[in-house]
């Protein structure tokens, strides 16, 4: 049940900043790219199938790699705090 619980709030924070993401495509105060890329990085956390589209891209484009490994270590840091 726990992890049921986690993989839903992982969900939920994921599309919660695409939609902000979303709206700041719209507003020029709010940077929408990095706030869906987030959204999406949070998500692959619940999901194998866009975890592995990730690995790929990481493996493909090593210098996209270090930027996906600091925001692993941060958000991994946060989701520990948070527990």
């Amino acid at each position: 049940m726990k992890r049921i619980a986690h993989k839903t709030a992982l969900h939920i924070g994921g599309w919660l900043f695409i939609g902000i993401g979303l709206l700041g495509l719209i507003l020029p105060l709010i940077p929408g790219f990095v706030f869906i890329a987030l959204g999406v990085y949070i998500i692959s956390f619940a999901s194998l199938w866009l975890y592995t589209k990730i690995d790929h891209i990481k493996l493909r484009y090593p210098k996209v790699g270090i930027h996906f490994d600091k925001v692993d270590k941060a958000i991994s840091r946060f989701i520990k705090k948070a527990h």
